[in-house]
């Protein structure tokens, strides 16, 4: 009976201490409890941070605007400059270096037509040089609004006036005529025994019935075919055999007018004359002009007189009208273009090569030989691969991070151990979600990559964009920083080690470190965590503690 008595008091002393233990080690102590919270905290160092994003994508290469043939394409009336391609000497898929010859041009159609282009500016100047009474190179500075002058062909007199200012006459009107009456003109008629005696070049004498003197004269010409000698009587015409015409030319001593009969012989050897059967008759001046109206319109002025003497350029007769001035500026126009198309096709004469505008690779050639092209068309696509492309997107958060022209390191997996150079180009203003239910705003950004021989178009791409970097400074851990009220606080022990929320102000951030500008000094500690952050069911024991174990790494804070 006593045995089982001191069993049941040793289970129950061993059930009653169990349980004290138990309650001892699961109830905080009162003097723990009156300590408050413990808190978590790191010291403000310094150190030194970088800042960048991580992005993938695939690289592009940049497009030239297409291998084109030279010169600028234009129409005209009879077309446009053409070409023939004469010779191919790359394929697509073939790299080539700035300035290689790719395709090379036949142009024997422009030369051709440069000749007729050529000839017909020719023609069009002189009809206005004409028209205008001007030198072929005068027709540049005519002014269509004052008309035409009309001009002396030779030196001389004029004669024969018929025009009166502010008549208007028509074209092809004999306004006057310029003769240079130093010389005479006699047709004589020689019979067929004076025809055989005589030959071109001979001296022959001339007697003027109203002159005692004799003068001397040359044939000029002979018409070597004869014609009826015709002559009129008081019954009419009749032939009297066969006569040759011939031209004599003499000086003229100054009183030999158109329409004088004159005897014509030779002198024999004894020095005395023998004449001929017939007569001549003084049918004009060897250097005779007319001035005839080349435009039908009004005249202006009249600047010689009758029988005035004038010099080779000198202004007849001034003629205006809104004919003329159409017709001049229709003349002027015309001869501008034919210069222009000439130019271009000369032009078109030293674009014979069509060459890469830079290195690369040629891709979508389609043309073949004796293909016919004109300047602008297409040759071949050149992938510049001196400068190509990553095309990719940054969310909302890193875009922030990323700035023109900010530096970029590349790498490729095909190329393993190669970095690189690259730079920001492009930061696209307008944003778009992110696929697969997400909702992540993106924000598309292109990556300029310097390109080597060992890049291809579609190889997988790797970038980290340089954000920003700063050594020495002070640095403090991410999880510090919170934002109260719109301004960014960290909470730091007082000497008391009572926390405080002091205001700060940051610079570059990364995932884990923030650089800190104002409101921490060196060696304040901020608060990253506390105890009052946990849960009952989460707090710790005596001998635990939420301060993390000292990081015995040099961590410099690079990372996204």
């Amino acid at each position: 009976m006593v045995q089982r008595i001191v069993m049941i008091v040793l289970i129950l002393v061993v059930i009653l201490g169990g349980g004290f233990y138990a309650y001892n080690q699961l109830m905080p102590a009162e003097s723990e409890e009156a300590a408050g919270p413990v808190y978590s905290t790191k010291e403000v160092t310094r150190g030194d941070i970088s800042v960048g994003v991580e992005v993938n994508g695939t690289l592009e290469a940049s497009r030239s605007n297409g291998v084109r043939v030279p010169g600028e394409r234009r129409y005209y009336s009879w077309g446009s400059t053409e070409y023939k391609i004469d010779e191919i000497l790359v394929e697509e898929g073939d790299s080539v270096k700035k300035d290689q010859v790719i395709v090379t041009l036949d142009a024997s159609n422009i030369t051709s037509k440069v000749k007729e282009k050529e000839e017909e500016l020719r023609a069009e100047v002189e009809q206005l040089a004409n028209m205008a009474s001007v030198k072929p190179e005068e027709v540049y500075d005519l002014n269509p609004a004052e008309g035409i002058t009309l001009k002396a062909p030779i030196d001389g007199t004029i004669i024969d006036i018929r025009a009166k200012e502010a008549e208007e006459i028509e074209l092809g009107h004999v306004i006057g005529r310029i003769v240079d009456d130093s010389k005479f003109r006699v047709k004589a008629r020689l019979t067929i025994n004076e025809f055989n005696r005589v030959k071109i070049g001979d001296e022959v004498a001339l007697r003027f019935n109203n002159f005692d003197e004799f003068y001397t004269g040359k044939i000029s010409k002979i018409n070597p075919n004869p014609i009826p000698n015709n002559e009129k009587s008081e019954d009419g015409e009749y032939a009297q055999g066969f006569v040759h015409i011939a031209e004599i030319v003499a000086d003229n001593p100054g009183l030999v007018q158109n329409g004088m009969e004159v005897s014509i012989g030779m002198k024999n050897e004894s020095g005395f004359v023998n004449f001929f059967s017939n007569k001549g008759l003084v049918e004009g001046f060897v250097d005779e002009k007319k001035v005839s109206n080349t435009a039908k319109a009004v005249v202006t002025e009249i600047h010689v007189d009758e029988m005035e003497n004038v010099k080779k350029g000198d202004p007849i007769v001034t003629m205006a009208s809104k004919n003329i001035q159409d017709i001049i500026e229709e003349k002027l126009y015309k001869i501008k273009r034919f210069k222009e198309e000439i130019k271009e096709l000369e032009e078109g004469l030293q674009n014979l090569e069509v060459r890469a505008p830079s290195n690369g690779i040629i891709a979508w050639m389609d043309i073949q030989d004796d293909q016919t092209v004109q300047p602008r068309d297409y040759i071949c696509d050149l992938f510049n691969v001196d400068s190509m492309e990553i095309f990719t997107q940054v969310d909302d958060i890193d875009i922030l991070n990323v700035k023109m022209d900010s530096p970029v390191r590349v790498t490729f997996d095909a190329l393993p151990g190669e970095v690189f150079k690259g730079k920001v180009i492009d930061i696209r203003t307008s944003s778009s979600r992110g696929g697969g239910g997400t909702g992540v705003t993106k924000y598309p950004i292109r990556i300029n990559v310097e390109g080597s021989a060992d890049l291809k178009p579609g190889m997988q791409a790797k970038g980290y964009i340089d954000a920003g970097s700063a050594e020495g400074v002070l640095l403090v851990p991410m999880e510090a920083v919170f934002d109260e009220e719109g301004r960014t606080m960290v909470e730091i022990l007082d000497e008391n080690g009572n926390p405080k929320a002091v205001p700060i102000k940051l610079g570059l951030m990364n995932a884990r470190l923030a650089e800190v500008k104002e409101g921490l000094e060196e060696g304040d500690k901020v608060i990253t965590g506390s105890t009052a952050d946990l849960l009952p069911s989460q707090r710790l024991g005596d001998k635990d503690s939420i301060l993390p174990a000292k990081d015995e790494s040099n961590d410099n804070g690079e990372g996204n």
